[in-house]
């Protein structure tokens, strides 16, 4: 080569000419100025907001409302959902549906895998692969992670969506194999969650079978371990035990002892144990339910450190950020209700910083009235229960594309449920304080009533049964103020819509309405199922 020829593909200056195209260069070396095409973008996956990323500008993934979203008033929707699955190639995929069909649903335990029935064909798939896919026997955890993946995904209705009982469940399938407690608790799981789903009838012998199975390999793993380093799986295997009282054929109800259980490894582990996203998805999960047993039993509430307040703020919302902000302010409530019993008259020294601080929560609760309100403004709203619509009228027309498009408008419907319970809670407590009625609070009140006797019928026929656990909330908190025709009214629906899980009565409201409001609290001796089957007795109702 000469010296003053021009260098390869460019010339003195680098440039590309027409006599050496770039269409020449082949091969794997390619020219060092030649861009790549889609070069891939360092880094995770990025866990803003949807809306900032429509934007195009950096959010800085705070929870539940960016600051983005909060200086420029829109609508934060937080990060992607965690229900998602990638496969690492379309082989897998393949056989992740293979595998899906050799699931056995049947209650009579059959097993479909080693039937000599040929499985039916995967429309777009296994025909083009079925020459040279050879399906490998599969695990029973692999098996069971197929089970959990088909019903998180499965297309059903709002009142049975497994995603409803929290985000961990996405994160179980990859987990699945490594705990024996685990697997059977998503077995235990799924075999109730697939005959309630689909309506079909129960089989109470074999659900109680795998119960007690489940119950016993969380007993053993549970007693071999260190309760300070219980591992997260057995602590996930746990809390699913936990919310699968709500499922179980049985008229006991160990929820609180179970739930207890969890919080209290929870406790012991500490805040600085919450680091995975796993981790934090059961937090998430089962903070609810910390604060519940520390307002039945009145005692104060560990979460109220500050170590545990910021870890609550790591938290994705729970169905929304009206059900989070609410469940965050109740944190000091176990606290004030503790504060308020010791109370002995208007001349306590106290009595002004309780009552202070019980308007301080009752206005944490109601800033979320005009969230309220423009959810209820939703179309769907008025085509599912116009009872409730908030919006202008004439409506507009609402036409769905999908299933999917009906949940938001459910939501609407079933979250401003929850937030009208928690205005009678506060409205009560203050009450109590005061130890008079206060006639403003009392009207705000009687409207939480009639709006959550007005959802009734449509918590019955959407709802039910995973959607409407919010109802056990809001149905006593109503009760407790009702009058006598509107109390049969409510627990003859109460009864229709957990009916098959346990009998409410008059005693059982009652107890979790002055167990909320600082009325006497459920004692730990006994069983809180005879407390909830007992058909005799009342607590005293307040004043």
């Amino acid at each position: 080569m000469r010296l003053n020829s021009p260098p390869p593909f460019g010339d003195k200056r680098g440039r590309f000419s027409s006599t050496y195209p770039l269409k020449h260069c082949s091969g794997k070396n390619f020219c060092r100025t030649q861009k790549q095409k889609n070069p891939k973008m360092r880094g995770g996956r990025s866990s803003g907001c949807r809306t900032c990323k429509q934007r195009r500008i950096k959010c800085d993934e705070r929870k539940p409302v960016c600051f983005q979203c909060e200086k420029s008033k829109r609508h934060c929707t937080g990060p992607d959902s965690p229900f998602r699955y990638q496969y690492a190639s379309e082989e897998q995929h393949v056989q992740l549906l293979v595998a899906l069909q050799t699931v056995s649903f049947d209650m009579d335990g059959d097993d479909k895998l080693n039937s000599n029935t040929p499985p039916e064909p995967i429309r777009g798939v296994v025909h083009e692969t079925s020459r040279t896919l050879h399906v490998i026997p599969y695990t029973q955890s692999e098996k069971l992670a197929a089970s959990l993946i088909e019903a998180l995904e499965w297309p059903c209705s709002f009142g049975a969506r497994l995603q409803q009982m929290g985000p961990h469940l996405g994160y179980v399938p990859y987990r699945l194999g490594h705990s024996k407690a685990l697997d059977a608790s998503i077995s235990c799981l799924l075999q109730s969650y697939t005959l309630i789903s689909r309506r079909q009838p129960r089989n109470d012998a074999l659900e109680l079978a795998s119960y007690g199975n489940a119950i016993r390999s969380l007993r053993l793993e549970l007693s071999s371990a260190d309760p300070n380093e219980t591992t997260s799986e057995t602590l996930c295997a746990a809390l699913i035990m936990a919310q699968y009282e709500v499922m179980k054929p049985s008229p006991t109800f160990s929820y609180v002892t179970l739930a207890g259980g969890v919080s209290a490894i929870i406790q012991a582990c500490g805040a600085k144990r919450i680091q995975s996203d796993f981790e934090q998805a059961m937090f998430t999960a089962h903070y609810p339910g910390i604060i519940i047993q520390c307002l039945l039993h009145g005692d104060d509430c560990f979460l109220s450190e500050i170590k545990w307040m910021d870890v609550m703020r790591r938290s994705a919302p729970i169905d929304g950020p009206l059900v989070s902000n609410i469940w965050v302010s109740f944190v000091q409530l176990p606290g004030l209700l503790s504060r308020v019993r010791s109370l002995d008259s208007h001349s306590d020294t106290h009595y002004a910083s309780v009552l202070r601080d019980a308007y301080a929560l009752r206005k944490e609760i109601v800033k979320n009235a005009d969230d309220v309100n423009r959810k209820l403004s939703h179309p769907g709203v008025h085509a599912i229960c116009p009872a409730v619509y908030k919006g202008p009228l004439p409506a507009q027309p609402w036409t769905p594309a999908s299933p999917k498009d009906y949940i938001t408008p459910n939501r609407a419907i079933k979250q401003p449920a929850f937030y009208h319970g928690a205005v009678i809670l506060v409205n009560t407590v203050i009450q109590r304080i005061l130890q008079a009625e206060n006639p403003s609070l009392t009207i705000q009140s009687r409207q939480s009533v009639e709006y959550i006797l007005s959802t009734m019928d449509f918590t019955l026929s959407n709802a039910r049964p995973l959607g409407a656990m919010f109802m056990t909330f809001a149905g006593p908190m109503a009760y407790g103020i009702c009058g006598p025709d509107e109390r049969s009214f409510l627990l003859a629906k109460m009864n229709e819509l957990f009916g098959h899980y346990w009998n409410q009565s008059e005693t059982s409201m009652m107890v979790v309405f002055e167990a909320f409001t600082g009325g006497a609290v459920f004692k730990h001796s006994g069983t809180l199922g005879s407390v909830m089957n007992s058909r005799s007795g009342s607590p005293r109702s307040p004043k």
